[in-house]
């Protein structure tokens, strides 16, 4: 997760000062979901492969905070897959392939507008603090995911902000 933090860093080249934060409202486009983001995101594009190795597009928006962390909205569309995930059985498989193997700090069920969730925190062996909430519906996985390489309390307002803005149709 520091490389993900580091690679945000580049591609801006600055990182907003706090007082410089400005929150805008954002729906990726053709996307049931929005969020509030601290700054413009960045757009990226990649693949990853279900268990039947299929390829899943996956397009992450994400914003570097300071030069510890980051916030990210990452939509994985599975409506080409061979199987359809269902509800929490996808969740769960996303939850595990996350965590891979490290014990979770706190996990617990999250609603958004109607829609049921998880929430979960871990920390990485590097130190990476990392928050994810994640959802499954309408064949897209959405996860929304706050991560910290530093002081966990510096960037408390900016999560929770951002946590609390997301929202589905």
């Amino acid at each position: 997760m520091k490389l993900v933090v580091a690679v945000l860093v580049l591609a801006l080249g600055v990182l907003p000062a706090a007082a410089d934060v400005r929150w805008q409202a954002f729906r990726p486009p053709g996307c049931v979901c929005s969020a509030e983001f601290p700054g413009a995101p960045i757009e990226q594009k990649t693949t990853i492969k279900n268990t039947l190795g299929e390829k899943i597009p996956v397009t992450q928006y994400a914003v570097p905070i300071s030069a510890s962390a980051a916030v990210m909205l990452s939509i994985g569309d599975y409506s080409a897959a061979g199987v359809p995930g269902i509800g929490q059985t996808m969740i769960n498989t996303v939850v595990m392939n996350v965590r891979r193997g490290r014990p979770l700090e706190s996990d617990g069920t999250k609603t958004v507008d109607s829609h049921l969730g998880r929430r979960i925190e871990f920390t990485q062996r590097d130190g990476t603090h990392v928050t994810d909430l994640v959802f499954y519906f309408g064949r897209h996985v959405y996860q929304m995911m706050m991560i910290n390489t530093g002081e966990a309390a510096e960037q408390k307002e900016v999560f929770e902000r951002f946590e609390h803005s997301l929202h589905f149709e």
